[in-house]
C-alpha cells in the first residue's frame, strides 16, 4: 500500500487545484498517513481531508498534526482509526495554538477512534 500512497502523494503535490480528497478505508497505516501529510502543505487549495478507516496510528496522526499549521485544511475526517487519548491531547494543542501554530481547521471528527467520552468531548469543544 506504501508504493500507492507515494504516487498519491506525489499527485497531490502536483495538483495545486485540489480541494476535497478522500481516502477513507484504503488501509494507509502509519506509514502512508506520514507521505501523505508531507505532501498537504504543497496543496494550498486542499480545504478537506477524510482519512477514515485506514489504520492510522499515533506516529501517522502526529505527523499530520505537524504539517496541519502549514496547510489550509477546514475540514479533517479521521473516524476509525487506532488513535487514543494521548494523541488527541497532542491534536488538541495543535488547534489551539495562535499566531503562526494556528490551524485553519472548522470541523473535524474523531468517532470511533478509542477515546474516552471525556477526551472526546473536551477535544470538540475546541471546534470552532
Amino acid at each position: 500500500m506504501v508504493h500507492g500512497t507515494k504516487a498519491l502523494a506525489q499527485g497531490i503535490q502536483r495538483n495545486r487545484s485540489l480541494e476535497s480528497l478522500n481516502i477513507k478505508g484504503n488501509v494507509i497505516g502509519d506509514q502512508g498517513m506520514i507521505l501523505l501529510a508531507q505532501s498537504l502543505i504543497h496543496a494550498p487549495n486542499l480545504k478537506e481531508l477524510d482519512v477514515s478507516l485506514n489504520e492510522i496510528g499515533p506516529t501517522g496522526f502526529q505527523m499530520l498534526c505537524d504539517v496541519l499549521p502549514q496547510t489550509n485544511l477546514q475540514t479533517l475526517v479521521c473516524n476509525k482509526n487506532f488513535l487514543g487519548d494521548p494523541i488527541l491531547e497532542f491534536f488538541a494543542q495543535v488547534i489551539m495554538g495562535d499566531g503562526v501554530g494556528a490551524t485553519k481547521l472548522k470541523k473535524f471528527d474523531f468517532s470511533s477512534c478509542r477515546l474516552n467520552a471525556v477526551s472526546y468531548t473536551h477535544l470538540r469543544a475546541h471546534e470552532t
